[in-house]
């Protein structure tokens, strides 16, 4: 696939400097005068919990420490950055936010998180001082302000420009992040190992990819090519892990509402009726892990998948170095070993449904696919084989569009 992009992207721009994203109406507003607003406690509490997934708590710039809330035109706005990613959060202009004053303050996220979650049920006004780079919260009897930081320094949201969009049902790009992310490599020793790689695939499907050299995680969803054009299937979109695991969170409870993808050069958009989140895109080129994948196999189970994984759970207690188990299947039973010479060992039994092909004993680690098994809803897995060294395939029962590799060890 070929992403277009602008070849010539405007220049960031700045909405808290630039007059041009000022609305009129704040312009013309006397600073002295402050912006109060009145939201319900669990809008704000809505809104806060979904930034303060990109804010940092380590970052070294203290504005990033920080929560912009912004109140303009569209309506009330939250937005935090640590520059990887960017979230902001609307209530809408039909929102009971109360006042056609216009303002905007920056002030600590965890203390105005926290401070929020200790408010008593009910509305919470919020007044935005610029002149003094503070907010007053007050609900009910509980009154308080707390000392922000100048909005001008906040950093500007990225530009991304003329694109190409994708549309989404918000449920299945949950699922499907969800699926493969577990499967990246947390380690920087090969940097592009840790974003999840995205492709269009057959016109009308997104495909999600993830590796760490040692499992791989791949799964497809639908979604509607709504601008842009592809001259090609080979160009990939790679972006962090870290990030689509936090975006995936956004999209949680998000049922069949749509979410757009929008691609610029630096950083790609996602966008719902409530939420905005800017990820930047990796640079270097991923792995065709794909190609890993055997084409044919040479033995096959049909496992139940909550049997499975619970036996995986109860051996990993017992395997060596991270839980080594071996798995002898005949066709008669699945056969799972596990032994430590300090600990003890244990052996479980499986019934093998609908098992093929030649009798087969392989070793892999336990972790890597308790985690699969715990990313997979079907009741079910095929396993498949191609000898006791080849990649172990496993497939959900009822999602062929989702497939799992695991590189076994030796014996």
């Amino acid at each position: 696939m070929k992403i277009n992009r602008s070849q010539d992207e405007p220049a960031t721009a700045d909405y808290n400097r630039d007059s041009r994203f000022i609305p009129e109406k704040y312009k013309a507003t006397d600073r002295s005068e402050t912006c109060s607003i009145v939201v319900p406690r669990e809008a704000l509490l809505d809104a806060l919990t979904a930034v303060m997934r990109a804010v940092s708590a380590h970052n070294p710039l203290p504005i990033l420490s920080g929560i912009l809330i912004r109140h303009d035109a569209s309506g009330l706005s939250f937005t935090a950055s640590n520059f990887r990613l960017i979230i902001r959060y609307f209530l809408l202009q039909d929102s009971p936010v109360g006042t056609a004053i216009y303002g905007q303050a920056v002030v600590p996220a965890k203390l105005l998180h926290d401070m929020t979650k200790k408010l008593p049920p009910g509305p919470i006004r919020l007044e935005l001082d610029e002149a003094s780079s503070c907010v007053r919260l007050q609900a009910g009897h509980a009154r308080f302000r707390l000392r922000g930081m100048d909005p001008s320094d906040f950093p500007p949201l990225p530009d991304i420009g003329p694109t190409t969009v994708l549309s989404m049902r918000c449920d299945q790009l949950n699922k499907a992040i969800t699926q493969v992310a577990f499967a990246a490599s947390a380690s920087g020793q090969r940097p592009v190992l840790t974003g999840i790689a995205c492709r269009l695939i057959d016109e009308n499907r997104l495909q999600l990819l993830a590796s760490d050299g040692v499992r791989l995680g791949c799964t497809s969803i639908h979604a509607a090519l709504s601008s842009g054009a592809r001259d090609d299937d080979d160009q990939l979109l790679l972006l962090p892990a870290a990030n689509m695991v936090d975006i995936a969170k956004l999209l949680a409870g998000g049922t069949e509402e749509a979410v757009s993808l929008s691609v610029g050069r630096n950083h790609v958009l996602f966008r719902t009726n409530r939420w905005a989140a800017y990820s930047v895109r990796m640079e270097g080129s991923y792995p065709a892990s794909t190609r890993l994948i055997p084409e044919a196999h040479t033995t096959s189970v049909l496992a139940d998948t909550s049997a499975f994984a619970a036996a995986i759970e109860r051996l990993e207690l017992l395997g060596r170095e991270g839980g080594h188990i071996e798995l002898h299947a005949t066709a008669q039973s699945m056969q799972l070993k596990s032994a430590a010479s300090e600990l003890g060992d244990g052996d479980e039994e499986l019934t093998a449904a609908n098992m093929e092909g030649e009798p087969l004993r392989i070793f892999f680690r336990g972790r890597f696919i308790r985690d699969i098994l715990r990313a997979i809803e079907s009741p079910a897995v095929t396993l498949r084989f191609t000898g006791s060294t080849g990649p172990i395939t496993i497939v959900p029962q009822d999602d062929p569009s989702t497939i799992y590799l695991l590189t076994p060890l030796r014996a």
